[in-house]
């Protein structure tokens, strides 16, 4: 099953950690249901900061359709081994 990461951080609070800390937090809690598979996200291509944390968080970048200008997706794959998943469920996956 393939589910959507989507999230709004508030200017005062941007670039102080918190998207980061609460995405790996819904990320690593997802994994743990074994029907989901697959996180998707889309962001707007000029957002350097939703790029970085999409990168931070392992996800896998690619343009949109060439239809639609402007606009990211970005997913990441649940790891395939068991150990992959049990590092997934922690936030310091990340690091």
């Amino acid at each position: 099953m393939l589910v959507g990461l989507h999230y709004a951080v508030g200017k005062d609070f941007q670039r102080l950690g918190y998207g980061t800390e609460a995405a790996a937090e819904i990320v690593g809690y997802a994994f743990t249901f074994p029907e989901i598979n697959r996180i998707v996200n889309v962001i707007d291509a000029e957002n350097e900061d939703s790029d970085k944390l999409m990168r931070r968080l392992k996800f896998t970048l690619t343009p949109a359709p060439p239809n639609i200008i402007g606009i990211l997706t970005s997913s990441l794959v649940k790891p395939s081994t068991s150990a992959e998943a049990e590092s997934a469920q922690s936030t310091n996956w990340l690091r």
